[in-house]
């Protein structure tokens, strides 16, 4: 793998810009780098090198910037990625000639509008769905985050140098890192030893323990977001790596929060980013609850257990509802018994149930769980409603409340679950093609499990499967089988509603008649418009246990093989692909 190339930093560095001969400049500067970068202060006019001059008719465009483009003193060389919050550009600088990566602020809702007189000159302007004040104060937000990145000093945190504002948005530049993902490397090679994910762990910790000192969350700690770097040796098997000269790394910062002592719940908008699905524990997906460094416990914890399994942990909302003890081994038998415990004690669902610091947890890598941690659980009844574990806790005050990328978010004051939450049935994995689970049967004829195909509810109708010359009744719920009736209608009425409109405006445009075509568009967008409700109708009745809009069980063909013809059965539910599986074991 290639070397790593980063930017150089200064061993202090000020949390935020300091006056720099205002006199003469009328600016602040962010001395952060080897350039300093002069950034207005707030409220002061753009000075007329930076101003760009727009006419009602300049075009937006969501496209990044080109290569060669020159951004205060960074020569564009091409696109590394692009999130949520802007884009991540692979650039040179001009002073010293190294390659770093600029990151520019261009949240979803926004334009870049180029100058018609010199296309070199652009500005970031916000789109009415976003709105300028939204816009700027998640501009001013990025910047805040900057200032505090630029203080983490510590091997495994990106390196982050100067920042600054720009053509009406922000830049953040940072170290170029090259190497892998652990989730490309687990892709690669498969699950890793104990040994090589408690290094990993403990190298992440220390990231983590860093920025808890510094009074931050990271809130989006998963395999995806951690780069092995260069320096590793290559891979000689394929469960076993060595990192004794390797260099473990975490970036993305996108959801970095603040830890605001006592100051109550975070308050979240519905709209904004949640984390990964599977790394993000419980509290992490509600709009009043607490977050604090246990939050960050339980990702690392996640991303841990996919090292070792080489698998996507379960997610937090699905554990919730389910009833069965969380064991590791169940994916990996092999695993210590010291390992398992730890790793589910810091993915406990109840946050008062897990460590409460990085530094609590990572012994327990090595010697297990503490015993005065194990305990019975208690005895808690729970409702057959979705997450009645969650309306029926206690919630505390809540108190200052914030949103964007550093939104106020406290330790104290969480919604009191209980100790003991329903956790999953631990299932081994089925063949898999196009995010349906498939299983070969001799005949077309079966004995279906008695729960609905889409939520595992109890079924009180069924709905018809067409799988060649047979027909198949699959049990549903009468929810799930409104919902997949009404997504069916929604794909068959759009789409002959759009032949129909076609077909109407092209006869109305061979005739020349005025009237035919204007009601053949008419029926085209009538038939878009069904659609779109029929969809939003389908999603509103669904559940969060539902495995699909559409049919939860499909048929996937037949094949001739020398044991005979084999008809293919896909399931989007994993749980209900098992019990199928367990009931009809003789026809399999």
């Amino acid at each position: 793998m290639p070397d790593v190339s980063s930017a150089s930093l200064p061993t202090n560095t000020p949390l935020s810009p300091t006056p720099h001969d205002a006199s003469s400049r009328g600016a602040w500067t962010v001395a952060l780098g080897d350039v300093p970068v002069h950034t207005e202060p707030p409220g002061a006019p753009q000075s007329s090198n930076s101003a760009v001059t727009l006419s009602a008719s300049a075009a937006g465009t969501l496209d990044p910037l080109p290569a060669g483009t020159i951004v205060g003193g960074y020569k564009i060389l091409g696109v590394l990625g692009r999130g949520g919050f802007g884009i991540t550009y692979r650039a040179r600088e001009a002073a010293s000639n190294r390659e770093v990566a600029v990151k520019e602020f261009f949240p979803a809702g926004c334009v870049r509008r180029f100058d018609e007189a010199d296309q070199t000159s652009w500005r970031i302007e916000a789109t009415p769905s976003l709105g300028e004040g939204a816009y700027e104060t998640s501009r001013a937000q990025f910047l805040e985050a900057a200032r505090i990145l630029s203080r983490f000093r510590h091997p495994a945190l990106a390196r982050v140098g100067e920042f600054f504002a720009r053509s009406n948005s922000a830049y953040l530049v940072m170290e170029l890192l090259q190497g892998q993902t652990l989730q490309q490397l687990v892709q690669e090679n498969g699950p890793l030893s104990e040994e090589d994910a408690i290094a990993i762990a403990h190298a992440l910790g220390e990231a983590a323990s860093t920025m808890h000192r510094l009074e931050v969350l990271h809130l989006d700690i998963k395999p995806e977001n951690v780069m092995l770097c260069a320096s590793a040796p290559v891979l000689e098997a394929a469960s076993t790596c060595s990192l004794q000269n390797g260099r473990v790394v975490l970036f993305d910062f996108d959801l970095l929060q603040r830890i605001e002592k006592g100051e109550g719940l975070s308050t979240r908008p519905l709209t904004s980013h949640c984390g990964t699905p599977g790394y993000a524990p419980l509290e992490q997906y509600a709009q009043h609850a607490a977050l604090g460094r246990f939050s960050d416990v339980y990702a690392l914890g996640a991303t841990v257990f996919h090292l070792l399994t080489a698998q996507d942990p379960p997610a937090a909302a699905d554990r919730a509802l389910s009833h069965s003890p969380f064991e590791p081994r169940a994916w990996r038998s092999e695993l210590s018994s010291e390992v398992a415990s730890s790793l589910a004690w810091a993915m406990e669902i109840a946050p008062s149930a897990r460590p409460q610091s990085v530094e609590e947890w990572l012994p327990s890598l090595r010697e297990g769980r503490p015993q005065a941690m194990v305990q019975a659980p208690p005895q808690v009844s729970f409702d057959d409603s979705d997450a009645a574990f969650l309306l029926n806790a206690p919630l505390a005050p809540t108190g200052a409340s914030g949103s964007g990328i550093l939104a106020g978010a406290s330790i104290t004051g969480a919604r009191v679950l209980p100790a003991s939450l329903p956790q999953p049935v631990a299932l081994p994995p089925l063949p898999q093609a196009d995010n349906w689970y498939q299983l070969s049967a001799r005949s077309l004829e079966f004995d279906w499990p008695y729960s609905c195909a889409c939520c595992g509810r109890r079924p009180d109708t069924s709905l018809t499967v067409r799988a060649g010359r047979a027909r198949w009744g699959v049990p549903y719920c009468v929810r799930c089988a409104r919902h997949v009736k009404a997504a069916h209608q929604a794909s068959a009425g759009t789409a002959w509603g759009i032949v129909v409109g076609l077909v109407v405006a092209f006869i109305g445009w061979m005739m020349s008649d005025f009237w035919i075509g204007p009601i053949g568009v008419a029926i085209h967008f009538s038939a878009l418009a069904y659609g779109a409700l029929k969809v939003q109708a389908s999603e509103a009745l669904m559940r969060p246990r539902c495995c699909d809009r559409k049919h939860a069980v499909g048929f996937g063909g037949e094949s001739e093989t020398r044991a005979g013809r084999k008809y293919l059965v896909r399931f989007r539910s994993l749980k209900y692909a098992h019990e199928w599986k367990s009931k009809n074991a003789a026809k399999l």
